[in-house]
């Protein structure tokens, strides 16, 4: 099911909804991601970040709100944001944005069905950091695409700057039956959300420092999925917790990661 797709989302709320006669949360948790410069990403693949990560949202939330508000306070609302939609990370420009745009929605949801007067859904807004879900060789990489995989790979396995998508799962779970508005995961997602909060143009700069040591923009149009790359970094030793990950949650790691 294409959740980007309006049609599709609808329908899939209206099957759920059928089949079990009410709906009782809702978890908008659907994306993609590509990791290549601004200037190596076509307009095709920004729209299917929005597509993916933010609309998907609004038409699942949307089509569902009616069963929803039958079941008032008790029914919940998560939608799983990033810190990539607090703090905007280099190359990753489609994801940031489509994260930011999802971030406004939640916060927008909050304000309209679950403070005050309002007596709907409660709704709780999830920030993880890098999570290691092995979702690495599922996200595109462009430009120079070996060299986008290493880095980012890199970033999703390291123990302390990442969360375990179990832990964190747990976590989702226990915020949203407390009906709690915000919930941030990894140690990752608390420090740039401090640090953008009391000083928002010092981590942009930081981010620009970080973009200068990734790789330059080539020119190149098209992404590669991760598992298609071949790419060296795959067996590295320094990307195990992502590669278990990815068997774990059948990600389909290639042969060079099992």
């Amino acid at each position: 099911c294409d959740l980007g797709d309006r049609a599709a989302a609808e329908a899939f709320i209206d099957g759920v909804a059928r089949a079990f006669g009410r709906i009782d949360v809702l978890v908008n948790n659907a994306g993609v991601i590509q990791v290549a410069p601004m200037q190596d990403l076509r307009v095709e693949e920004l729209d299917e970040a929005m597509r993916s990560n933010y609309w998907s949202a609004v038409y699942a939330t949307r089509r569902a709100l009616p069963h929803l508000e039958k079941q008032g306070r008790a029914a919940r609302i998560v939608n799983v944001t990033s810190i990539g939609g607090r703090v905007a990370v280099p190359h990753l420009l489609g994801y940031n944005a489509s994260k930011f745009a999802m971030m406004g929605f939640s916060e927008s949801l909050q304000a309209e069905l679950s403070y005050g007067s309002a007596r709907g859904p409660r709704v709780t807004t999830v920030i993880p950091g890098p999570m290691r879900t092995g979702s690495i060789y599922n996200a595109e990489f462009g430009g120079d695409p070996r060299r986008e995989f290493g880095w980012f790979g890199l970033a999703s396995s390291i123990p302390l700057a990442t969360i375990d998508a179990r832990r964190a799962a747990r976590r989702v779970v226990a915020a949203a039956r407390e009906g709690r508005a915000e919930v941030k995961l990894g140690l990752s997602s608390h420090l740039l959300s401090w640090a953008h909060g009391v000083a928002p143009q010092m981590t942009v700069r930081l981010m620009g420092l970080v973009n200068a040591l990734l790789p330059a923009p080539r020119g190149a149009a098209g992404t590669t999925r991760g598992r298609d790359l071949r790419a060296p970094a795959q067996g590295s030793a320094l990307l195990r917790l992502s590669n278990e990950a990815a068997r774990r949650n059948n990600e389909a790691p290639p042969e060079a990661a099992r």
